[in-house]
């Protein structure tokens, strides 16, 4: 620590010979960001051709263990040329820290990892403990995951921005918005999803219902509606969407916002067509 009171963080960087054995002296984390399998396969390549990795591998040194701050893509390749090649060595620079905070190690982690754009999935699985909202998951009729990683399951960006509407938010505001996120939060997307599964069945990736304009323009009609309407009411209504054309249509388009909110505004037409009056309202946003 500085005398001014400023945290100066201090990184020792050493040249390491690794072998089949000695990777286990990595923990890899369990909130990296997705594995590129063509990433992985392309760094193979290089080790195949005797050539050794320009950048350093990052690391925070706890308990004896190296957690790995930057270099998944480049451990996952030296794990498979060492199964293939058992007896080779690989020469390395590690960059390591020696017990960082926990969110120190996130911060490292993010700036380590600039040089490879981080999807917003990255972040959400980066921060996904410091999410009070996932603690109500488990009493959900679906399971919420940080991404697409499994049929019958939601993704939690797609979850949230429905809830939050579509903004214009930067990744790191959308992370620090969905902290805030608790309990009556999580009961109120609970009875939108149950009554969507009601009509459309299960919301994951192969349920044209499920798009992002499809599905977030459904969320934010639910929202404005469901205190005027009972679920019966609003599930019957809901059935004359299944399959309808404007879904098929806007399930196979681009998710950008202006897609999003022209999907909106033709799924509250096919609402409230035949109706003497508009039952199924939309709510614009404040001009102030």
């Amino acid at each position: 620590m500085r005398e001014n009171g400023i945290n100066k963080l201090k990184v020792k960087a050493d040249k390491v010979t690794l072998r089949k054995d000695s990777l286990s002296k990595f923990t890899l984390l369990a909130n990296k960001r997705d594995i590129r399998t063509s990433v992985v396969n392309k760094l193979l390549k290089v080790l195949e051709s005797e050539e050794h990795f320009e950048t350093p591998l990052v690391s925070n040194r706890v308990s004896g263990k190296d957690r790995l701050l930057d270099g998944n893509h480049r451990y996952l390749a030296m794990e498979k040329y060492f199964e293939r090649h058992p007896q080779r060595k690989v020469e390395v620079w590690l960059f390591n820290y020696n017990n960082l905070t926990a969110e120190e190690e996130k911060k490292e982690y993010t700036k380590w990892n600039l040089g490879t754009k981080q999807s917003a999935n990255d972040f959400i699985k980066q921060y996904w403990d410091d999410f009070e909202i996932v603690n109500s998951f488990k009493n959900f009729p679906i399971k919420v995951l940080p991404t697409w990683s499994a049929p019958g399951a939601i993704e939690f960006k797609m979850l949230m921005q429905g809830y939050m509407g579509n903004t214009s938010k930067g990744t790191m505001d959308f992370i620090e918005s969905c902290k805030e996120l608790g309990l009556s939060d999580a009961k109120v997307m609970k009875s939108f999803l149950m009554d969507y599964q009601a009509v459309f069945g299960v919301p994951d990736r192969r349920n044209m219902h499920y798009k992002k304009p499809v599905f977030t323009s459904l969320f934010n009609i639910w929202l404005n509606n469901h205190q005027t309407f009972n679920p019966s009411a609003i599930q019957k209504a809901f059935t004359k969407l299944r399959g309808h054309e404007r879904v098929v249509y806007y399930s196979s388009m681009g998710a950008t916002k202006e897609v999003c909110n022209l999907a909106k505004k033709d799924i509250l037409h096919v609402l409230n067509s035949g109706r003497s009056k508009n039952l199924f309202m939309e709510v614009l946003p404040s001009s102030s």
